[in-house]
């Protein structure tokens, strides 16, 4: 038996379109939206204007990962534009490339693809520190070694040094995916905006996105 088609393919509703601009991609990939992670990435990278391009691919295990031979692949072929960093939930032990963690946490967000606070909230939040710099001096010694703590956790060799002109990346320049289920994505989105002032409309790589069903 067969059907006809009329009209386009893929039809309108699942058309992507990039948004113009963008040196640097910053890509969240949940579980089997990796599909359209990977293909994104590649033609991001294919093109000539050579934007960096940042992965953050979450899942539970490792196990849950796929396609993990073709990002090695782009990681190999782009060593200075492409940074791969594998994110896992519920793993014990954790090497070298990879992050423990839920992708709807704001610091590691910030870690991951290196976010500058805006200068107005970073001021809000220094005048809060100040207001409470008199109650915290009995904790300094504990909050010294949470710290190494981190520092050690985060010495992960998931370094945030794609190339030297990464520093020269403005805020407009910025782009970001987020695939996934549509809390997921909301979740992500929400944070990017309001913490880090990033938001869908000028942000967003594309003006339509998919999440597995």
């Amino acid at each position: 038996d067969s059907a006809p088609i009329s009209g386009p393919f893929p039809p309108p509703s699942l058309q992507l379109k990039r948004k113009d601009g963008g040196k640097k991609i910053n890509i969240i990939c949940f579980g089997v939206g990796i599909t359209n992670c990977l293909h994104i990435a590649k033609a991001e990278l294919a093109q000539k204007d050579q934007p960096l391009v940042t992965m953050a691919y979450a899942n539970r295990y490792r196990e849950d990962a796929f396609f993990l031979d073709e990002l090695q692949t782009l990681v190999e072929t782009y060593p200075t534009r492409f940074q791969l960093i594998k994110i896992f939930s519920r793993e014990s032990e954790i090497r070298p490339g990879e992050r423990k963690g839920r992708m709807d946490n704001k610091q590691l967000i910030q870690d991951l693809f290196n976010l500058n606070i805006p200068s107005s909230r970073s001021n809000n939040n220094n005048n809060n520190n100040n207001n409470n710099n008199n109650n915290n001096n009995d904790n300094d010694n504990d909050n010294d070694n949470n710290n190494n703590d981190n520092n050690d956790n985060n010495n992960s060799d998931d370094n945030h040094k794609l190339n030297s002109n990464v520093n020269e990346i403005k805020h407009d320049d910025i782009r970001f995916l987020v695939v996934g289920t549509k809390p997921m994505m909301k979740s992500i989105w929400d944070i990017l905006t309001k913490e880090f002032c990033y938001n869908e409309t000028d942000h967003k790589l594309l003006n339509r996105q998919f999440w597995p069903r």
